[in-house]
């Protein structure tokens, strides 16, 4: 995946050179990539944020339920019947 920033700049590049360009046509097909290149950093920075939200610490887990009842992780009705 490219980097958003990177995609941004590119876009900004293609609207410089399509402003200074004489010819409507090759104006007009420089501001479509950089329509483009904007929408791709857009999908970049959305498919980060969800990578982001989804990415979790999973807690170390010990082998032995013993292991798990002492540190209390192990599933209340798992701790209730260990504990009668």
């Amino acid at each position: 995946m490219q980097d958003a920033s990177y995609l941004r700049s590119q876009a900004e590049l293609c609207l410089h050179i399509a402003r200074a360009l004489s010819d409507y046509e090759a104006a007009e097909n420089l501001r479509a990539v950089a329509a483009q290149y904007f929408v791709r950093a857009l999908e970049a920075e959305r498919q980060l944020a969800t990578a982001e939200s989804n990415f979790v610490l999973a807690p170390r887990m010990e082998i032995s339920h013993g292991a798990l009842f002492l540190q209390g992780q192990l599933p209340r009705h798992q701790r209730e019947r260990r504990s009668r």
